[in-house]
């Protein structure tokens, strides 16, 4: 199906973006754009030219926020809601996202990640390649699992949090807004908003 797609954001998780909306529908029709006055007119793929950043009246029907960092990313969603766009989710084919999942608006789901049942991930949250969501989690708005990264049955991680590279999330964990988990770490009891912790087990350094 041929629909146009503007991508905002031109760095490296632009690059997954594509590939994944590209794997899902070749047919669509791509512009990318950046507020970075110094990367307009750079080659993205060799195929994108990157364009300056969008205004209200910018013409692609659809758009996905391609921003890696959690409140950059909200904070770009702010600028558009509510316009006549369509802020649309992203699957790669290679991804298994259970039909009784639910996906909010903006969502990227990454290659080989999963998404199981009765999970919800909400608007404009990263699953990235590899990550297992089980089932009843509950993933908060602009929040980023990273590669790799296990999530047990009923975690449920606030908005705007990140869960680093390869780290494991206990059954039933509760963590609150604005959390980073370190890359590889256990994490085995809830975690306050705005904690930063990491290890084995995951240890509180904030």
């Amino acid at each position: 199906m041929h629909i146009n797609v503007a991508i905002l954001g031109s760095g490296g998780h632009a690059k997954v973006v594509i590939d994944a909306l590209l794997a899902a529908n070749q047919q669509a029709r791509i512009s990318v754009y950046d507020d970075n006055p110094c990367l307009v007119g750079e080659s993205l793929l060799q195929k994108f030219i990157v364009r300056g950043a969008p205004t209200d009246a910018f013409t692609e029907q659809y758009y996905h926020i391609a921003v890696g960092h959690n409140k950059t990313r909200a904070l770009v969603a702010g600028r558009y809601a509510g316009r006549d766009k369509l802020f649309m989710s992203i699957i790669h084919p290679d991804a298994s996202v259970s039909s009784f999942a639910v996906l909010a608006d903006g969502v990227l789901v990454a290659a080989n990640a999963v998404v199981a049942a009765g999970s919800s991930v909400a608007q404009g949250s990263i699953i990235n390649h590899g990550a297992v969501v089980d089932h009843e989690c509950e993933i908060g708005e602009f929040s980023h699992v990273a590669p790799n990264v296990t999530l047990g049955g009923a975690v449920v991680i606030g908005a705007r949090s990140i869960v680093g590279a390869g780290a494991v999330v206990l059954p039933g964990i509760k963590l609150g807004c604005d959390v980073t988990v370190g890359a590889g770490a256990v994490v085995t009891r809830d975690i306050n908003d705005g904690q930063v912790v990491r290890g084995i087990p995951a240890r509180c350094f904030q």
